[in-house]
C-alpha cells in the first residue's frame, strides 16, 4: 500500500488512528493541518481569521493534492469538501473515521 487516507470531521481521531496505522503499516505519517501550517507560517485559526474558510479549504486542497504525489504517507484529510472538487483520485484507498470528540484511547 502506497497511502492510506483517512477522513473525518475535527476531532474524530484521524491524527490518533493515523499515527497507530502508520506505524503497523511501516508508512510515514504526515498529518495535513500541520503541514498546512508549516507552509503558511500560521496557526489553522489564524489562516481561518486572515482567509476565511474559502482560503483556508483551498490550501488544504492543494496540500492533499501534493501529498496524493508523493506516496508512502497516511494523513488525515478534510471531509469538508467543497461540492464537485475531489483532492484525490478516486484509485486511492479512504478510510471514514466516525469517532467523537473525547473517544480517545
Amino acid at each position: 500500500m502506497n497511502n492510506l487516507i483517512l477522513i473525518g470531521m475535527m476531532g474524530c481521531g484521524k491524527s490518533t488512528v493515523g499515527r497507530l496505522a502508520a506505524e503497523q503499516l511501516g508508512l510515514a505519517f504526515v498529518d495535513t493541518d500541520e503541514r498546512i501550517e508549516a507552509e503558511a507560517g500560521r496557526t489553522i485559526p489564524e489562516l481561518f481569521d486572515a482567509e476565511g474558510e474559502e482560503g483556508f479549504r483551498a490550501r488544504e486542497l492543494d496540500v492533499s493534492r501534493a501529498l496524493a504525489r508523493e506516496g508512502g504517507w497516511s494523513s488525515p484529510a478534510a471531509a469538508a469538501c467543497p461540492p464537485g472538487r475531489r483532492p484525490l483520485p478516486p484509485s486511492k484507498p479512504a478510510a471514514w473515521c466516525s469517532g467523537s470528540t473525547g473517544s480517545r484511547p
